[in-house]
């Protein structure tokens, strides 16, 4: 009887089963995790183009107000649509900065749409303005 048992070498079909739908399972879970990864990614991207935008067109206003000695708001105002570029950008209407008498400025925010328009990021800054002769 004895060598009629034979010795048994491998696994068996429902082994190999077993072990291939746990790596599966194993796989499609951390399938999800990087394509979240890669979402994300994506996301923080498009939020840093935007932001440079933003941050480029207040470098171009700094830059001009530092030329001129100051900004009125009649020259803020045309300065901005003049610098602008595509419809995912625009701007509020700048205000005066009023907290001390004796500060003459702007506040002016910039902001750039994202994704298609469902995300938006805001850069506000103050401008100094400069004395108009009235």
């Amino acid at each position: 009887m004895n060598s009629l048992k034979s010795k048994r070498n491998g696994f068996s079909l429902v082994e190999v089963l077993v072990s291939i739908v746990i790596i599966g399972l194993i796989g499609v879970s951390l399938l999800g995790l990087f394509s979240m990864g890669f979402t994300n990614i994506f996301s923080t991207g498009y939020k840093d183009s935007a932001m440079a935008k933003a941050s480029s067109l207040m470098d171009l206003l700094y830059n001009e107000q530092d030329k001129s000695g100051g900004l009125t708001k009649e020259e803020i105002e045309p300065f901005l649509n003049e610098n602008i570029s595509g419809d995912d950008i625009f701007f509020d209407t700048p205000v005066p900065f009023e907290p001390l008498e004796d500060i003459n400025g702007h506040k002016v925010t910039i902001t750039v749409i994202y994704q298609g328009g469902e995300k938006e990021i805001s850069l506000t800054s103050f401008i100094r303005g400069r004395e108009t002769n009235d």
